[in-house]
């Protein structure tokens, strides 16, 4: 029987491109080539059926495949995905914890989850998750879910929908959606500083307080940082930062 190993592809590059693309690179490549996709998911089955279908499509591409979550770690990097399509129970019971790590150590990664357990969808999206789709979901919404959440937007199956509305209307979650690092920029906005000004004062990249940023728009549902800022005070999250 063949042995089943896991897949890293890196990019291609020329004798003068850097070794170590800056996340400003991977976005410009991201918007000039396809999506690069990673799949992460403890049945190989899962992982090899849906490479198979999405290498047939345009507009991505496979660069990842992955049956255990150390394997992904070490060679995230080195694949340069913009998207990891996951099913967190990879991780068995740090399921939600493997969605923060991955935040915290790849904030430039657009995180897909793809899962049948319905029990962590809110969980799941308050660890950082880009987007939640059912398994039970057609290619066709798969395929654009890793496209609209490349591109900074939170794709989440149909039928989860009056579900998380719920939770909303009950006023319980909003403040967990934003994770702490998003609320640390939050305030550092609401008190006028720059992207440049936030990340000197954060120590991360300017890069990474962008997409933090394009996060907090997209939990707020908000177009820009004005807004960001009224629509946080208007619901309480920013209160410690303006006393």
């Amino acid at each position: 029987m063949r042995q089943i190993q896991t897949v890293c592809r890196p990019p291609h590059r020329s004798a003068t491109s850097s070794a170590t693309p800056t996340p400003g690179m991977l976005a410009a490549e991201r918007r000039r080539g396809p999506v690069r996709v990673a799949l992460l998911d403890r049945h190989p089955v899962t992982v090899e059926g849906l490479a198979q279908l999405l290498s047939a499509q345009q507009g991505v591409s496979v660069v990842g495949r992955f049956y255990r979550v150390n394997d992904a770690l070490a060679s995230l990097t080195r694949c340069e995905a913009h998207v990891l399509v996951v099913d967190p129970q990879v991780a068995g019971p740090d399921a939600i914890a493997l969605l923060r790590l991955l935040q915290r150590e790849y904030p430039n990664l657009a995180v897909l989850v793809l899962s049948d357990n319905t029990d962590y969808v809110s969980a799941a999206l308050d660890a950082g998750a880009n987007g939640f789709l059912l398994k039970t979901a057609v290619l066709g919404e798969i395929l654009s879910g890793i496209l609209k959440a490349a591109d900074g937007q939170t794709p989440v199956s149909r039928s989860l929908l009056p579900m998380l509305a719920s939770e909303v209307r009950g006023g319980g979650r909003t403040r967990q959606r934003l994770s702490s690092r998003e609320l640390q920029i939050l305030e550092q906005v609401a008190t006028g500083n720059t992207n440049a000004e936030i990340a000197r004062n954060l120590f991360i990249s300017e890069a990474t307080v962008k997409t933090h940023l394009h996060r907090v728009f997209n939990k707020l549902s908000v177009p820009d940082r004005a807004s960001a800022v009224a629509t946080a005070i208007s619901l309480g999250l920013l209160r410690g930062a303006l006393r």
